[in-house]
């Protein structure tokens, strides 16, 4: 089998460079909490001044939440290849493999075990992907275990599906 990639392509980048950004910038603006929060802790005066709990929480808030919760919305949906022995996805800026042998599961998403999500397939793999992929299984396929949103609007969906499905059956 050739590889092949699958992709969700111009309009899934753009927004997601735009939260990179996004990410960055209120990363930079968190530090700058914590340059004003080291300040008032040292004693130095100022003009403008708030009260430190506030400052560190808002250093927390830009700096380390913020980052996180962006990179998580801009990575639900990933570009997939697959190759002879699995599927390979990137986040961020590392490439995972998934073998055939991984994938545990392939079944229709559900926002919090609740509402059907008639447009996603949820992939439950046996690895370790990312902390986030936990979440993701958490989230949309009502597991502890790393998983993979896979969008009806990714390149050739239909065919993508087929192939996960057979391969994983191959088991």
């Amino acid at each position: 089998m050739v590889s092949k990639k699958y992709t969700y392509g111009v309009a899934l980048k753009l927004p997601r460079a735009f939260f990179f950004l996004l990410s960055t910038i209120l990363f930079v603006f968190g530090l700058l909490y914590l340059i004003k929060l080291l300040s008032v802790l040292a004693g130095q005066e100022t003009i403008f001044s708030l009260p430190p709990a506030h400052l560190f929480w808002s250093f927390v808030e830009f700096s380390i939440w913020s980052p996180f919760a962006f990179a998580f919305i801009s990575y639900l949906a990933t570009d997939i290849e697959v190759e002879e022995d699995g599927l390979r996805i990137k986040f961020i800026f590392k490439s995972f493999f998934i073998g055939w042998d991984d994938i545990e599961d392939f079944k229709p998403g559900k926002i919090l075990g609740l509402l059907n999500l008639k447009r996603v397939r949820v992939l439950v793999t046996k690895n370790a992907l990312t902390p986030f992929h936990r979440v993701y299984g958490l989230m949309y396929g009502g597991t502890t275990k790393p998983s993979l949103l896979i969008g009806t609007n990714i390149s050739n969906h239909e065919e993508l599906f087929k192939i996960i499905k057979n391969n994983r059956k191959k088991k």
